[in-house]
C-alpha cells in the first residue's frame, strides 16, 4: 500500500484515490489545489468560497476522517481556504 511521501501532488492523489464517494472525489479534483499535505496538517485551497464551505462540512464526516487515517495513520488537521 502506498504511503505519504513528502512529493505535494503525489500524497494528493493518494488522498484522492482513498475517497470512496464519487461525487466528493470530483468536486476535490476539479475546483481544489492542496497547500499542504503531512501527518500533522492538510491544507487545502478552493477556488470557490461556497464549494469550500460545504467541503468543511464533508471533512468532519467519519468518512473522510477514516480516509486520511487510513491513508496517515492518525487523523491530521484538515484546513479549507478559499
Amino acid at each position: 500500500m502506498s504511503k505519504i511521501t513528502g512529493n505535494l501532488n503525489h500524497d494528493w492523489e493518494l488522498l484522492l484515490s482513498k475517497i470512496n464517494n464519487i461525487a466528493v472525489k470530483m468536486i476535490l479534483k476539479s475546483v481544489t489545489k492542496p497547500i499542504e499535505i503531512s501527518s500533522e496538517k492538510i491544507v487545502i485551497l478552493f477556488k470557490d468560497k461556497s464549494i469550500a464551505q460545504k467541503a468543511e462540512g464533508y471533512v468532519n464526516t467519519p468518512a473522510f476522517k477514516d480516509t486520511i487515517k487510513d491513508v496517515f495513520d492518525t487523523i491530521p488537521q484538515v484546513e479549507i481556504k478559499y
